[in-house]
Formats: structure tokens, C-alpha cells, sequence
């Protein structure tokens, strides 16, 4: 099964985890933006396979065959590191989306895209963002504010196209609220499901996709709510 999703055609895609300061014309601040760029990944990756507490900057630095005092250089702590990382994960997965999202496409034809494109994202393109952003682990109370606000900016981009889905006679859901629900649900835990296998997603995609938008499309003779 290789059917492909549909959808509205969108801006070509950012890069993760960032282009900040890649665009400059002085070399070094390219030269530093790309290093930097680097270590947000590996922490990305570290904090994937051990959790925030597991993850500490001797292992980064190794990784990167680089002295620790030289981590410090870009980013004063492990937390700072941890906060620069999350953030621009939620920037980047926000961009992907809102891209999608700002097209005029039919509603539905957003989502389904939405959906299809997070879940490219999290199982196959940059799995780490499924642990970082879709998927919480350890992290500090000191970090716990802000990705609160990071997943409701997150679950608003959905919410708004399901709004004019809904509103356009796309979409009929019983209960709007426990739909969206289950919907986030399962885009969080679809990558857990998928990580031994990752190479499955394009041949389960289609269904996956189909049967989230079924979330909001009672069946026919379903008694009203």
C-alpha cells in the first residue's frame, strides 16, 4: 500500500533544527551558527535516548570530539541548552505546520497535510522531536512552564483549521473537544508505536491519516450525543 495523501501544495519545508544566523555574511558567525546548530542536535539526540536528567554536556562533548569548556562558549548551562533546544524544536514543528495551515486550501485538506506532515516529522524526518516536544520526559520544573505554552501554541495551529473545517460543513464531530483529543493523542504516541519500524510509516500513513479525520466524522445512523 503506497497511496499517496493529498493535499494542499505548501511552501518547500525549513530545516531543524535551525537556519538562525546561516544566512550571515561573515563566515564566522556562520562558521558559530553551524556549530551551534550541531550541538542542538546532539542534545536533541541525547535527550531522546536518556532523558533530561541522563543527559549531561561531557557526553555532547565527546560525541562532537569537543572539550567541555568549549560547550560553555555557546551555551552557559545544561538547561540553557535544554531551553535553546526545546524552543527551536517547537519553532520549527510551529513553521512546518503554520506553512501548511496558511495555505487556502479547504480546511480539510490542511489538516489532513498537518497531520501527515507531523507525523513524517516525529517517525521518520526527526524522530528526536518526538521526545522533545510530543512526547515529555524528566524535564525540571524550571522547564515545565514553558513547554506548557510551546504545546498549547502547538495544539492551537490544529484546533484552528479543525475550527474551519467544522464551520465549513467539512467536518461534523460529535464531541469537538474529545475528538481534538484523541486526535493529539494518538499524533503523540504514533512515533512510539513506529520507532522499531520507522520504515513503515509510508506504507501506514494513508490509514493513519484517514482515521484521524474519521475522529471528527460520526458514523452514519450514530445515535446524537
Amino acid at each position: 500500500m503506497n497511496d499517496e495523501v493529498s493535499g494542499p501544495k505548501v511552501a518547500a519545508p525549513t530545516d531543524w533544527p535551525s537556519t538562525l544566523g546561516m544566512e550571515s555574511e561573515d563566515r564566522r558567525e556562520r562558521k558559530r551558527a553551524q556549530k551551534m546548530n550541531t550541538i542542538l542536535r546532539t542534545a536533541a539526540s541525547l535527550i531522546a535516548e536518556r532523558g533530561y536528567h541522563g543527559m549531561n554536556l561531557e557526553d555532547i562533548a565527546d560525541r562532537l570530539d569537543l572539550a567541555k569548556a568549549s560547550l560553555y562558549h555557546y551555551y552557559s548551562s545544561k538547561e540553557n541548552l535544554a531551553l535553546t533546544c526545546l524552543e527551536t524544536c517547537a519553532n520549527f514543528v510551529s513553521s512546518e505546520l503554520r506553512r501548511i495551515a496558511d495555505t487556502d486550501a479547504p480546511a480539510i485538506d490542511r489538516l489532513r497535510t498537518m497531520i501527515q506532515r507531523q507525523l513524517e516529522l516525529t517517525v521518520r524526518d526527526t524522530p528526536e522531536l518526538a521526545h522533545l516536544f510530543l512526547h515529555p520526559l524528566d524535564w525540571p520544573d524550571s522547564i515545565r512552564p514553558r513547554m506548557k505554552v510551546w504545546r498549547e501554541e502547538h495544539n492551537e495551529l490544529f484546533s484552528q483549521v479543525i475550527a474551519e473545517a467544522i464551520e465549513a460543513g467539512e467536518l461534523n464531530p460529535k464531541v469537538e473537544y474529545i475528538s481534538r483529543a484523541y486526535l493529539f493523542g494518538s499524533l503523540n504516541h504514533v512515533p512510539i508505536w513506529l520507532r522499531s519500524s520507522p520504515e513503515l510509516l509510508d506504507d501506514v500513513l494513508p490509514v493513519l491519516v484517514d482515521l484521524s479525520l474519521g475522529l471528527f466524522e460520526p458514523r452514519v445512523g450514530d445515535d446524537d450525543v
